[in-house]
């Protein structure tokens, strides 16, 4: 029985790799809806180092 070799650092960095790609590629409205739900869940995860941060708030369009 052959065992399949994986070198775990070469996955890693292929799938961030494709991530990037993939975000590169969305439209700009979707990138600040992430960035929007970044800063929320950066807020709740350090609410002490976080307390004079402003999460954004913008109305965007919702995607066809």
């Amino acid at each position: 029985m052959n065992k399949v070799k994986r070198n775990f650092p070469e996955i890693i960095d292929k799938s961030k790799s494709e991530l990037r790609k993939y975000h590169s590629r969305l439209p700009i409205e979707q990138k600040i809806r992430i960035l929007i739900e970044l800063q929320k869940m950066g807020k709740l995860a350090n609410p002490g180092k976080t307390k004079n941060k402003t999460v954004w708030n913008c109305r965007l369009k919702e995607p066809d």
